[in-house]
Parts: structure tokens; C-alpha cells; sequence
């Protein structure tokens, strides 16, 4: 598909897929918490759950994921009922001379960590729906949907949370450019963020707010039709972990990285 929705003149048929898109997809990331100095939920990040075969892990920015294990940091398992992140930290590294800026691990859960309610309408996402190495870049829109930090609201007295998704479709940068930012195509999915362009859990174009707080957040590519048997129609293919404001470009590692910490974990 050749159209962006950034151009201000955007393709029908894409708008269909963008639509129901965001529903299914924010349903696999989740909002990650800590408490601030006056016992409120603050959140630091967004993560998702991943299922190979019994093991379950929480994916997320190494950043993120580091930050957790050293506070005291969780997600919500119903209303009002949340649950510590704890588990086993794993990190893989897909070539040398990458390590410093791959930033993703995951978080092998041990048999205390319980995942969403069906009542929060979260879900794992499956090993099948992963892609890695998804070439070219070029020439396909991509979307990430995560929880700014700046859009959630807590309610103290409930001690619950109200937090909002947002999502950012657009087709990959230049090849060329990758190197000037120090990435490769590789190793890395980046698309332009442009922060007037973006859209809400309910399909309406909206303003997004700065991303702090989407960091661990998934990358999915948008098929028309599924390409085989074998690829889902959104092929989760990166996982968002930095934000270059200057360049106004978010950058995400390669989904390749999950498929590493897999063979570590073993």
C-alpha cells in the first residue's frame, strides 16, 4: 500500500485496516507502574506478555525492565488488583557491535506472576504471531500502539487506573537514513513520529502526546491480506524503545531480539 496517513489525504481502504487494527492490538500491551512519593500509580512503561509453549514472558524496553526489578513495579491483573513484576531477567543479542542500542530483554515470569483477568481484556501474544527480519522496510506501514504516561488518570480511592492507547501508523524511514542514526535495518524498525498525526483507541485522528511511557511497546506491520499460512495478519516485527525528538523518528528493535532471549532462557 503506497497511501500514509500523513499526508493528509489518506487511503480509504487503509483507514478500514487502521480501524480495526487499534482495537485488536491494544489488547495485547499493558501499562507498567510504580508508585510516586505520595502512594499514586505512575507509570514508567509499556510491556507485553509473549506464550512459548509453557513459559510465559513480559517483553519490554531493557530499560524498562531494569527500572521494575530494582522498585517496586506492577501491572494491573484486574480492577484495583494489581501484581508485582518479578521473574527472571533475560537478554539476547542478535550481532556484535549492536549491544548498545538493541535495549530490549525479557522477563521469564515465575509460577507468582499472574497475567491479566479475561475482565481487562488482555491478552498473550502468541510466539507464531512474531516476524522477525521483515524486509524490506520500505513500502509497508507499520503501527505501534502503547500508553503515554502523560494520558493516564488514577483514582486513589479505588486504586485503580484510567489509561488511554494511543497509536502512530507510518511507513518506515529512508534505508538510507538508518546509518546517519547510527541503525540498521537489520536490527532495527524506524518510522517517522510526527506528533500531529496520530490516532486514538477509538479509530479518530488525534494530537499524541510525547511518547514517555510507550517505551516497550510492540511494532506490528498492516497487511491488506495475510502474506501465507504462517504470518498472522499483523506480524509483530519490532518493539519500540527510544524516541529521537530531534529527528522526530521512534525507533524500535527488530522482533528478532524475542527469538534471542528465547534461546537464552532455555
Amino acid at each position: 500500500m503506497e497511501a500514509r496517513l500523513d499526508d493528509g489525504d489518506s487511503d480509504p481502504r487503509l483507514m478500514v485496516v487502521v480501524e480495526r487494527s487499534i482495537d485488536l492490538l491494544s489488547k495485547f500491551v499493558i501499562p507498567l507502574y510504580t508508585n510516586d512519593r505520595r502512594g499514586r500509580p505512575m507509570q514508567f512503561g509499556s510491556g507485553f506478555f509473549v506464550r512459548r509453549g509453557r513459559d510465559r514472558f513480559l517483553i519490554s524496553a531493557a530499560h524498562v525492565l531494569r527500572e521494575a526489578l530494582s522498585n517496586e513495579c506492577y501491572y494491573y491483573i484486574q480492577p484495583g488488583l494489581t501484581c508485582r513484576l518479578s521473574g527472571t531477567l533475560v537478554s539476547g543479542w542478535m550481532a556484535p557491535g549492536v549491544k548498545d542500542n538493541i535495549d530490549v530483554a525479557g522477563l521469564l515470569l515465575g509460577e507468582s506472576s499472574e497475567l491479566p483477568s479475561p475482565e481487562l481484556e488482555k491478552y498473550c501474544v502468541d510466539e507464531s504471531y512474531i516476524v522477525p527480519r521483515y524486509a524490506p522496510r520500505e513500502g509497508r506501514q507499520y503501527v505501534i500502539i502503547g500508553y503515554p504516561a502523560s494520558r493516564n488518570r488514577s483514582r486513589p480511592h479505588d486504586r485503580t487506573v484510567t489509561a488511554q492507547p494511543y497509536a502512530y501508523y507510518a511507513d518506515s524511514i529512508p534505508s538510507e537514513r538508518y546509518s546517519s542514526l547510527g541503525l540498521s535495518p537489520e536490527t532495527h524498525v524506524a518510522i517517522p513520529l510526527d506528533l500531529k498525526v496520530g490516532y486514538g483507541a477509538d479509530g479518530k485522528h488525534r494530537n499524541l502526546p510525547r511518547p514517555q511511557g510507550m517505551s516497550g511497546s510492540p511494532i506490528w506491520a498492516l497487511l491488506e491480506e495475510p502474506t501465507n499460512a504462517a504470518h498472522r495478519t499483523f506480524p509483530l516485527v519490532g518493539v519500540g524503545t527510544t524516541y529521537l525528538a530531534s529527528e522526530r523518528v521512534l525507533v524500535g528493535t527488530d522482533s528478532g531480539i524475542i527469538d534471542e532471549i528465547f534461546r537464552v532462557a532455555i
